[in-house]
């Protein structure tokens, strides 16, 4: 007779293994819920124990939970809530500023409310989050840029002959604030801009020159910001000053066309054409600006509007003449210039909240 074969094919052990891990499964998930669910009634009772005066067990009763992650994050605010004004009410300095230590770090932007004890309002003033140090790592917005003419070259004798007038581009880039008081910060960054404007020019009557120039840089800012402590606890307008040293890393005139005013010539046109050599590599701005910072949970985003001063010729001279189409096609005779620009811009600020005990003036 043949022997049965010994063993467990594959298709058992397929399936045993499966009943193992779903057993697995509902035994951690079972086991958490049931956690879950003690602290949660394990906190409710500690609040009623509170509101009844009994305050010497409450952290044998919530620490376990606490440390052993049985809280979500609300509930481990209420729960160092309550361990911090017990312990000030039966005379634990020491656990009440571990405690109070903890909750910062859960929650920075914390504030005890009016109803609160007195003794958690005279612990809070004793303790500060402020940020040492904040990151923008998201910033965009739009620039419009216009050049104000220092010395104008042309063959036309009338000083009006030509104008710029400005156009919008756009600006993006990330920073760090370091700050020095509450009300006040030092910040720095990099920035892309692309600062786009168009320039006419009617010559000896008969031919109009039209372009647009888009030009292209890199900012590295320095800058002060002063903030006012808040309005509504929500907003905080800020107003900021600092200079900025350019880079500049492309320029280029779009859409050349010089018409015939008395249209017996043909239009002259032609491709975009490189201004690099006719601009100045570096260059730098003065900026000052205002604005509004709206608190988003424990970040911030900022929004403001600037105003931008160039200081520096943004023409190279010795490049002045050197694209002979330009010069001799269009009639094109760079001027000596600065760059100007208002800027409105959105930031996202994340603060590196810093939770630490205010040295007394003993302690200096």
């Amino acid at each position: 007779m043949p022997q049965p074969k010994m063993g467990m094919n594959k298709q058992s052990i397929y399936y045993i293994s499966k009943t193992i891990g779903l057993g697995l499964f509902l035994f951690f998930t079972l086991n958490f819920s049931a956690r879950a669910q003690s602290c949660d009634k394990i906190l409710s009772d500690a609040e009623k124990a509170f509101e009844v005066g009994n305050l010497y067990s409450l952290a044998d009763i919530l620490l376990p939970c606490v440390k052993n992650g049985g809280y979500n994050r609300d509930e481990r605010i209420r729960a160092l809530r309550l361990l911090t004004i017990s312990s000030l009410y039966i005379d634990e300095p020491e656990s009440a500023e571990q405690y109070f230590l903890a909750l910062l770090k859960e929650k920075p932007d914390y504030q005890p409310q009016q109803s609160d004890p007195q003794e958690l309002h005279d612990l809070a003033q004793r303790y500060t989050t402020m940020p040492r140090v904040s990151f923008l790592p998201l910033q965009f917005g739009i620039t419009y840029a216009r050049p104000s003419i220092v010395n104008e070259y042309t063959i036309d004798s009338y000083t009006d002959a030509q104008t710029y007038e400005g156009r919008s581009g756009m600006m993006t880039g990330a920073g760090a604030e370091i700050t020095i008081k509450p009300w006040l910060s030092a910040g720095t960054g990099v920035y892309y801009a692309n600062y786009r404007f168009s320039y006419r020019n009617t010559i000896l009557g008969y031919s109009q020159l039209n372009f647009t120039e888009n030009r292209q840089v890199f900012s590295f800012p320095l800058y002060l910001r002063l903030i006012h402590p808040g309005l509504f606890k929500k907003l905080r307008p800020y107003v900021y000053a600092g200079a900025s040293y350019d880079l500049m890393i492309g320029a280029e005139a779009r859409g050349l066309v010089r018409r015939d005013i008395t249209q017996q010539e043909v239009d002259v046109t032609g491709p975009d054409i490189d201004l690099d050599d006719q601009r100045s590599p570096t260059g730098l701005t003065a900026m000052i600006g205002t604005g509004v910072a709206m608190r988003a949970g424990t970040n911030f985003i900022l929004v403001d509007i600037g105003y931008r001063k160039g200081f520096s010729n943004g023409l190279d001279s010795d490049g002045q003449f050197r694209n002979s189409t330009l010069v001799y096609r269009y009639g094109f005779t760079d001027n000596d210039h600065t760059l100007n620009s208002f800027t409105a811009m959105v930031r996202f600020l994340v603060p590196l909240y810093a939770p630490r005990m205010v040295k007394k003036r003993d302690e200096l």
